[in-house]
């Protein structure tokens, strides 16, 4: 599986290793295997991260969050107000919404789309502090209210010849 990552502004294809067979991740390692070299340290004179650069980070850290949990081309989740099982595509990032939440981390609206059902939109909180950039949390936000006419008003009729 290949990764879009965009640090600064350069585009880069990561490999990321495949799971396992028996659902043991990267992070554990046997004692037959070497350990692994550490990585770099970050450069301590880093800049940081410009809004629009962040901005478009945000977006790619979003999706790839999103894709790795849609197995069947939808990302299952169950809301826990309601506890309807929602089976959601991703649309995009509202940008202007993204904003610093503290130092690295951003957070902004993002745009869902249900597979049988209206759109839903989420908040969701992307720390850019560590090696690998990822979503802390996310919830999503309540459906709008249905409009509807103030009690004791007529709707108006549409005046059709």
């Amino acid at each position: 599986m290949w990764r879009f990552l965009l640090p600064g502004l350069c585009l880069a294809l990561v490999p990321c290793a495949p799971a396992q067979e028996d659902g043991v991740g990267d992070e554990q390692q046997t004692a037959a295997e070497p350990a692994a070299p550490a990585p770099e340290p970050a450069e301590a004179e880093a800049k940081p991260m410009s809004l629009d650069d962040a901005r478009v980070n945000f977006a790619t850290v979003v999706e790839n969050f999103i894709l790795d949990r849609s197995g069947n081309g939808y990302w299952p989740l169950k809301r826990k107000t309601t506890g309807k099982a929602l089976r959601l595509l991703f649309v995009g990032v509202d940008g202007k919404t993204v904003q610093s939440s503290s130092a690295g981390r951003y957070s902004g609206i993002v745009l869902l789309r249900q597979v049988d059902g209206p759109p839903v939109k989420a908040v969701f909180d992307v720390s850019f502090t560590q090696a690998r950039w990822g979503v802390q949390s996310f919830r999503l936000l309540p459906d709008a209210p249905k409009k509807t006419a103030p009690p004791g008003k007529k709707p108006r009729a549409s005046a059709k010849p």
